[in-house]
């Protein structure tokens, strides 16, 4: 106790912590009263720590009552809601249920029963261990009678004095979480928290031993009927406050429900702000109300373009749509840049992306930087939308469209069209890569541009490599990379290509012989190549496929007889049995 009383002290932030190791009852409510009546700011927040932590630090009993009494006593509207809320977690009620046989219709059915909690923390035990966390302070009776005497505070409040009721309560709630109103049974157990929200309710009955639901009644009938009615009705500023700020989803709906039934107007005269925080809200149909209550406000053109697109980014998707139609009304495309086009075509939600693909097709392309801008939709994220994207791409650079811009550029229109296709080449996505291959075949600008070679045989994508494999077989045309500018590219980057496809262990199988033929030709129009190149030829012949270890075997025996290779072949694979071949060897 000594420890945690140096750490109130001097404010420290351990305080908490070691006061609820502490188990010397009588010094615990010794310091109760030093503890209410500390000025400090920092003595409050050590009290909201402590109340906000379940009621479970073994022989707490006497401080925990003590401070309750002082707060009731001093008229501390606060504090009580803590207590209320506090009080209201430490009951918790569980079902049971269990199979029953019935004799004459010999069936099994199901009966379910609620049973009190019967967690009490023995105020007497040797030694307290991490299982007793899992206790609570005080007998049910007691935390019963502890949550009635914390609801008849606020009661009394209202009957004296329903504004400062209102505001006391609304505190309260904004102490409630999700953790404190997990299911059905948790929400009716919440004693003081159920008087507030639905006090003149007809589906539940309130007993001494807690809220109960009749057998032919369901929460889902439950509509706000709050104690006091006339108070909430007065003030819509409360209410609009538990929407925003409440941690608990079943106040926000109360409020949200009693603001939707009281006060419309008021809603609709909200700051725009506050619309736009809701819609990225977790709850779908608070963000999806939210999106609502923006597509109604008359302080749309307030929001600049920068802040249209946070929200987009931000949104729950239930919001989604509704925003896109109010986005779509509001904005002048003309007054957003073409990457901002660009940013909402490749957006993943299909109605983002059709935004943007609707602006795109209605905007100005006119100069370089726009074209190479137009190589981002490599990015493009939504499937179902990615086919029109990029057969609006292809046309944009049509002729017809992209002749001022481009083929007047001094040359630079090849280039630039080169690029977005490689752009596209190195799209993560298989289908944007399949549909640049394509195009890519049929561009000479791009098939004859050695550095798109280049960029290509470190291509990551196997799709792209036998693509390259391929096209190296084809014997050159007026539209394709001719023979010396094949001779161009990067030898070691042409080897690596050929051992990537070789140890591609599932697929390439079409390839791999076209791969092992390159490879011969390889070395027997470049002899001083080969003996970097025959430990390709070793990897297909530990192939357990037949096809490529054939092959790769009469590759071999080709090469041995040549006789400037001959050597060197017999010297690479010594286990082949070179005394066999041909009869001669």
């Amino acid at each position: 106790m000594l420890l945690a009383e140096e750490y109130f002290e001097s404010g420290d932030d351990r305080f908490v912590e070691e006061l609820r190791a502490v188990t010397d009852a009588e010094r615990l409510g010794a310091f109760a009263s030093r503890w209410m009546n500390d000025p400090r700011s920092i003595a409050r927040q050590f009290l909201r720590d402590y109340l906000s932590l379940p009621l479970n630090s073994p022989r707490h009993e006497a401080l925990v009552k003590r401070l309750f009494k002082l707060a009731e006593k001093d008229q501390d509207d606060e504090l009580m809601g803590q207590f209320l809320r506090a009080f209201d977690v430490s009951i918790r009620r569980r079902k049971r249920t269990r199979q029953i046989f019935n004799m004459v219709t010999r069936q099994y059915w199901t009966s379910e029963t609620i049973l009190a909690p019967q967690s009490g923390m023995p105020r007497h035990v040797a030694r307290y261990t991490a299982s007793h966390r899992k206790l609570r302070l005080f007998s049910v009776p007691t935390r019963r009678y502890l949550t009635r005497r914390s609801w008849r505070y606020f009661r009394q409040l209202g009957a004296k004095d329903p504004a400062r009721y209102v505001e006391a309560v609304t505190r309260a709630l904004l102490n409630y979480t999700d953790a404190d109103t997990p299911d059905g049974l948790a929400l009716i157990d919440n004693w003081g928290l159920m008087h507030i929200l639905f006090h003149h309710t007809d589906v539940l009955t309130s007993k001494p031993s807690g809220w109960q639901l009749p057998m032919k009644e369901s929460l889902a009938n439950l509509t706000p009927t709050p104690a006091f009615p006339d108070a909430w009705k007065s003030a819509p500023n409360q209410l609009w406050l538990l929407v925003r700020k409440a941690s608990a989803r079943a106040v926000q709906q109360w409020a949200l429900r009693l603001l939707n039934q009281d006060h419309k107007d008021f809603l609709n005269q909200q700051p725009i702000a506050d619309f736009v925080a809701l819609t990225s809200h977790k709850d779908d149909s608070l963000a999806r109300f939210a999106a609502e209550l923006l597509s109604r406000s008359t302080q749309l053109s307030s929001l600049t373009n920068e802040q249209w697109f946070l929200m987009l980014e931000q949104c729950n998707p239930a919001a989604l749509e509704t925003l896109c139609q109010v986005l779509s009304n509001e904005l002048n495309p003309q007054s957003i840049s073409l990457t901002q086009h660009i940013t909402l075509a490749c957006s993943r939600p299909e109605s983002v992306a059709e935004i943007g693909l609707k602006w795109l097709r209605a905007s100005s392309i006119s100069s370089p930087n726009d074209y190479l801008e137009l190589g981002r939709l490599a990015r493009a994220e939504c499937e179902a939308l990615r086919p029109q994207l990029l057969e609006w791409l292809k046309s944009a650079f049509a002729p017809g469209k992209a002749e001022q811009a481009l083929i007047s550029q001094n040359g630079g229109g090849p280039a630039i069209i080169a690029s977005t296709i490689m752009d596209l080449l190195d799209s993560r996505f298989p289908d944007v890569r399949q549909f640049a291959w394509a195009w890519f075949e049929s561009t000479p600008a791009a098939c004859q541009d050695v550095r798109i070679w280049q960029k290509l045989l470190e291509s990551p994508y196997d799709d792209i490599r036998f693509g390259i494999v391929r096209m190296l077989e084809q014997q050159p045309a007026p539209d394709r990379l001719d023979a010396s500018s094949r001779g161009q590219l990067s030898k070691e980057l042409v080897r690596s290509l050929w051992a990537t496809v070789l140890l591609n262990v599932r697929r390439g199988a079409k390839q791999k012989p076209i791969v092992l033929q390159q490879i011969s030709d390889r070395i027997q129009e470049h002899p001083d190549e080969a003996s970097q190149l025959l430990p390709l030829l070793a990897v297909a012949l530990r192939s357990i496929r037949g096809t490529e270890w054939k092959k790769a075997l009469a590759l071999l025996v080709q090469l041995a007889e040549v006789p400037d290779l001959h050597q060197q072949v017999v010297q690479a694979f010594p286990d082949v049995g070179w005394n066999l071949v041909g009869g001669t060897r």
